[in-house]
């Protein structure tokens, strides 16, 4: 169970540290259109955050039900 769990943080932390990378990688935007861009990379960023919490809940469900089955055997 232990081991599962420090996989998921691994993966986790890998890749919000790509995604950071990626963000502070990408150019800046022009002035005009610096707080519209920063609003809709801010809004990616939360979505990203909130598919991989989701992506997450859905693996352990089914580590749990895998390990609850083999339990059973």
């Amino acid at each position: 169970m232990r081991r599962v769990l420090r996989s998921q943080q691994a993966i986790f932390a890998l890749l919000d540290a790509l995604t950071k990378a990626f963000l502070t990688s990408v150019p800046e935007p022009p002035a005009e259109a610096r707080e519209r861009m920063l609003a809709v990379g801010r809004d990616r960023y939360s979505r990203l955050m909130k598919n991989a919490g989701y992506a997450m809940a859905n693996e352990s469900r089914a580590a749990m039900q895998s390990l609850e089955a083999h339990s059973d055997e």
